[in-house]
């Protein structure tokens, strides 16, 4: 519609431009059922259809114009219209992940009313309600969103291209996590390929193809390894690649947890998981980081953090203490604290995210070490104290570094 700043005859006039949603009073709509008109990605699943729409649809259209405005992206857009036609009707990240520093009850109405389902969106007094609530306390300096540290790596949604960031994170650290396994699992000057060399045909396998150049990464070592140690390589690799196939960038980053270990700070583990864009992400890295731990402690039998159990050995008939001994526990609740860390620490306000950081840490020290206790051999977690202190401060400086909201609020 084009409004005119001074119209010729000194009468305001409004002339509409753009038929192609028009309707006439009393007459069938000229864009009829079955026609899909409007910018796809703002369109409401119904309408992108070809349904009926209404209200709920100017709903959705609004609300997720509002999503955009707030957290500086519209998650439904993708590299084309294909890409952005598989995202009509998904559910869209939280926006109080995107911005911990808007009220609650205003990032709430938003993500209700950018579902799916049409009746379960709410009204537009509703959301004008929320909006009126939220918008005054809402700060309006200038500034950029901060992501997830983790978020370079995640990757786009299945069937898109790859990042060329998240390539090259995943590249550098599929490398180092070659150099490192063979630095573990070879005597000194036993080497029969140079480690940088292989370290560098990995992550160049990696840069070239995410997943199946991790995928010849690990079978390679595998082959290179032989007998139980490559058995015991498959078995961290195999639940990597389940519990993160839609994410083939971060399928290295769970080798932190044993790198963790070696400096006696395995138990910090969670926080960094916890970083992970979205929840099954978090869940995991947070078990697989558990998990590679344990086996990292069976193939080095160095003690990374509750040690080995005694009977387990690299051989495939003396593996079964490793599950059965009750160490897979420490893995869900990993798991558990990593999906539960960005809920108690949501870098809103300082205090409160101190007192909750501190709190999620000693409940998870607590629980680490009842864990241990309940294990055939009934070991310590070593750095336990450290590891809680370190993973306390990790989640208040992680969610001090999102959007900077603790300067905006302290001004």
């Amino acid at each position: 519609m084009i409004v005119p700043d001074q119209p010729h005859d000194g009468a305001g006039v409004a002339k509409l431009t753009d038929f192609g949603v028009a309707r006439m009073i009393g007459d069938d709509a000229l864009t009829v059922t079955g026609d899909v008109v409007g910018t796809l990605a703002y369109m409401a699943p119904e309408q992108a259809a070809g349904g009926e729409v209404g209200e709920e649809a100017d709903l959705y259209a609004l609300a997720l114009v509002l999503y955009e405005a707030l957290s500086g992206v519209n998650p439904v857009r993708g590299r084309g219209a294909a890409a952005t036609a598989r995202r009509v009707g998904a559910r869209l990240p939280a926006l109080g992940r995107l911005r911990r520093d808007l009220p609650l009850e205003l990032c709430r109405t938003l993500d209700r009313a950018v579902l799916a389902r049409p009746e379960q969106r709410g009204t537009l007094g509703d959301l004008r309600a929320a909006l009126a609530d939220g918008l005054p306390v809402a700060d309006d300096e200038r500034g950029t969103i901060a992501g997830s540290p983790l978020e370079g790596l995640a990757g786009p949604a299945p069937r898109e291209r790859v990042r060329p960031r998240a390539r090259v994170l995943a590249a550098l650290a599929a490398g180092a996590l070659t150099a490192a396994a063979l630095a573990w699992l070879t005597p000194a000057g036993a080497f029969d390929v140079a480690p940088a060399v292989a370290a560098a045909a990995a992550a160049l396998a990696v840069l070239l193809a995410p997943r199946l150049g991790w995928l010849a990464m690990a079978c390679a070592l595998a082959a290179w390894a032989g007998g139980a140690t490559a058995l015991v390589i498959a078995m961290a690799a195999l639940p990597t690649v389940v519990l993160l196939r839609r994410a083939g960038t971060l399928w290295s980053v769970p080798a932190g947890a044993p790198l963790m270990g070696m400096a006696g700070l395995a138990g910090a583990w969670p926080a960094l998981a916890a970083q992970a864009a979205r929840p099954w992400e978090r869940a995991a890295l947070g078990a697989l980081g558990g998990w590679w731990l344990a086996l990292a402690e069976v193939l080095t039998g160095d003690r990374l953090a509750l040690g080995a159990p005694p009977d387990a050995a690299l051989d495939a008939k003396h593996l079964d203490p490793l599950l059965t001994s009750g160490a897979l526990a420490l893995v869900g609740l990993w798991a558990l604290a990593a999906v539960i860390l960005p809920i108690v620490v949501r870098g809103r306000v300082l205090a409160a995210d101190v007192v909750g950081a501190t709190v999620w840490a000693a409940a998870l020290g607590s629980a680490t070490q009842a864990v241990a206790g309940t294990l055939s051999w009934q070991p310590t977690m070593r750095g336990l104290v450290a590891g809680a202190v370190v993973a306390g401060g990790l989640a208040v400086a992680f969610a001090a570094s999102r959007g900077e909201a603790y300067g905006r609020s302290a001004s």
